[in-house]
């Protein structure tokens, strides 16, 4: 196997849907958002029915990575007052100025795939904001805090065969949660340049950007040949408009068995990511769209690793 900068828990499986009470419906548990509460590592988790259809599930964790317990009392279905199919790959992100987790979220419609946002403080309690993006759109998160007085969305759409990564964003009014209903301002952020490249087709968003003393990193994807790899980029602290630095060559890539079989056999996806007390950047992901995984590698090198190549 090729050398990868993220080093794979022994131990994968996380999670699977095993870790259900036995009567529940699931077909498989993935792509989870990452979080924290009380202490312990949250994983908010897309969990899919017998039916297809998705929801929303909490697991914590002391150690973040044995020993999970799932929280019954949380489990988010999106809008109840839109009609869907479900909810996808949550984004959660913790804004200081809130106090609360704002959650950036795929609902499936009957008109397709919508970027969509909700807000707790407790993982019991949401405050829908509704689809926030047109279709097709969809990998999508915001940022930590305003910069420059904007709030700032980075998202997904689809134009014709193009699957590019865009940002958008929003006045900072601090008068609250109508901040994040209304995106304007959209720019391309990360293109694709159409070569048989490793992400030169279609790519996406991964987990949230994370705030470095080097700039803000993020964690994307491409898709080739049904395979999905991951890269990483930089954006300056002032200006998340722009990449500064983006790796030529993918960081980790599908290779273990339980990438491969699932219902979408070479699919690694992770929605979320934190910087444990060891300095390691800690990775949570979806493997073939089935259980959920766990990498990690210290950020001093996922930092170094991305700064090695300039735009």
């Amino acid at each position: 196997m090729a050398m990868e900068l993220f080093k794979r828990y022994k131990g994968n499986p996380l999670l699977t849907r095993d870790n259900f009470p036995n009567g529940r419906s699931v077909n498989s548990v993935m792509n989870p958002g990452v979080g924290d509460r009380d202490g312990k590592t949250l994983l908010l988790a897309r969990v899919e029915d017998l039916e297809g259809i998705s929801q929303f599930i909490c697991f914590c964790s002391k150690d973040g990575i044995t020993n999970w317990e799932i929280d019954e009392e949380t489990l988010f279905k999106g809008d109840e007052t839109v009609d869907g199919f479900g909810v996808e790959d949550a984004r959660l992100i913790w804004v200081d100025s809130l106090k609360s987790w704002v959650i950036v979220y795929t609902n499936y419609t009957t008109g397709g795939p919508l970027v969509s946002i909700a807000i707790t403080k407790n993982f019991k309690k949401f405050k829908c904001m509704g689809n926030v993006l047109p279709p097709e759109n969809k990998d999508a998160a915001i940022f930590p805090e305003p910069i420059n007085g904007y709030w700032w969305l980075i998202n997904r759409p689809v134009s014709g065969h193009r699957k590019e990564i865009w940002i958008a964003k929003s006045k900072c009014t601090n008068s609250g949660y109508d901040d994040f209903r209304y995106w304007g301002g959209h720019q391309l952020l990360l293109p694709t340049d159409g070569t048989p490249r490793w992400d030169g087709r279609h790519i996406g968003l991964n987990a949230p950007p994370l705030k470095t003393k080097s700039g803000w990193l993020l964690l994307y994807h491409g898709v080739k040949n049904k395979l999905y790899r991951l890269g990483l980029a930089m954006l300056p602290l002032d200006d998340p408009t722009i990449a500064t630095h983006r790796t030529k060559e993918f960081i980790m890539s599908p290779q273990e068995k339980t990438d491969f079989i699932g219902d979408v056999g070479g699919a690694i996806f992770p929605c979320g990511w934190r910087v444990h007390d060891d300095n390691q950047l800690r990775l949570y992901y979806g493997a073939a769209d089935s259980v959920i995984c766990y990498a990690s590698a210290p950020l001093d090198e996922v930092i170094d690793r991305v700064l090695q190549d300039p735009v």
